[in-house]
């Protein structure tokens, strides 16, 4: 996990989580999978596929399907898969395949560029495979450049949400306790009324109350804190928490802060992050600000890890920054 990831992750953060989402189910008739979209973004069936995109906005289309292809057979979905995209486009080139396993299902990622009609194209394919399942799953996002820029993050976000649909035809062994793909959702005030929410592993330990939460990783190497405050009172909650946060070591030094801001919403997140050093070791400090426009209250997710304990606990991290969703 690079040095700047709370950061650097303010932009995605900010159009990819920080709206109400919609949940998508397909096939229609016996759901095998799920994944979320940005709310508003129109969708269709049509012949058995499912077709979404942004309202009123065809720079960036999603197409879902299943593949001809046996799911015992990986290596010809791939080659079915990059027939359909060469299908539909020019000077086609390929990234390295990856492999993601998480949430009940197994996908192959074929990221490609190409050119068509409309000029150059990116082109994410995900092979989705779930266990008893009769067929693979092709989800192709497509996007001009400028579509890429304007919804890039949320097709990411939509990589992410991908999985096995929860009410199945098949039933599926339960996960062991803390299984990649099992998480915790906690919500402010409460799940019937929600006006913040982030999900964290089912293995990490989350305690609340009515001024927040405290979340600590499995191995007790990373640790959150939400606090919910007035917003009234969110600038100086922010120098008060940098002072706490500082007083933890015997010195800090703080990047400026980066506020990124959707102005369609008028959501914004503001990030700022220190390095601290106690006894030799060097601790990533994060002091995540999220508000909305005209809300009374403003939610703040404080981190704090030493620097060599973040990779192994990224996965997580990505998880519950991702996740945070305000209404």
């Amino acid at each position: 996990m690079n040095k700047c990831m709370f950061l650097c992750l303010g932009s995605l953060l900010l159009s990819a989580s920080l709206q109400a989402d919609q949940t998508a189910s397909y096939p229609k008739e016996k759901p095998a999978i799920d994944f979320t979209l940005p709310d508003g973004w129109e969708v269709e069936s049509k012949e058995g596929a499912l077709f979404a995109s942004p309202k009123d906005d065809d720079s960036f289309i999603l197409s879902l399907a299943p593949l001809e292809s046996s799911p015992e057979e990986p290596q010809e979905a791939i080659k079915e898969a990059k027939e359909v995209i060469e299908e539909g486009f020019e000077k086609v080139t390929y990234e390295e395949i990856k492999k993601i396993e998480a949430n009940g299902v197994a996908i192959l990622l074929l990221q490609a560029k190409g050119e068509d009609e409309d000029g150059k194209a990116n082109i994410a394919s995900l092979l989705i495979n779930k266990p008893e399942a009769k067929a693979i799953y092709y989800m192709q996002l497509v996007s001009t450049e400028e579509g890429f820029e304007k919804h890039g993050e949320a097709g990411l976000k939509i990589i992410r949400s991908v999985k096995a649909h929860e009410a199945g035809a098949e039933k599926e062994e339960a996960p062991e306790e803390g299984e990649a793909g099992e998480t915790q959702t906690y919500d402010y005030p409460d799940k019937d009324h929600s006006a913040f929410s982030l999900s964290v592993p089912a293995d990490w330990k989350v305690e609340s109350d009515d001024k927040g939460a405290h979340i600590v990783a499995a191995d007790k190497m990373f640790t959150a804190t939400v606090v919910i405050v007035d917003s009234e009172n969110a600038e100086d909650a922010t120098e008060s928490m940098k002072k706490d946060s500082g007083a933890r070591y015997e010195s800090i030094k703080w990047e400026d802060a980066v506020t990124n801001t959707q102005e369609s919403s008028g959501m914004s997140l503001t990030s700022t992050e220190g390095i601290g050093v106690g006894k030799g070791v060097n601790y990533k400090v994060g002091v995540l600000q999220f508000s909305k426009k005209d809300s009374k209250k403003t939610y703040f997710v404080i981190t704090w890890a030493p620097e060599k304990a973040l990779e192994g606990n990224a996965e997580g991290i990505m998880k519950m920054l991702t996740s945070v969703k305000i209404k």
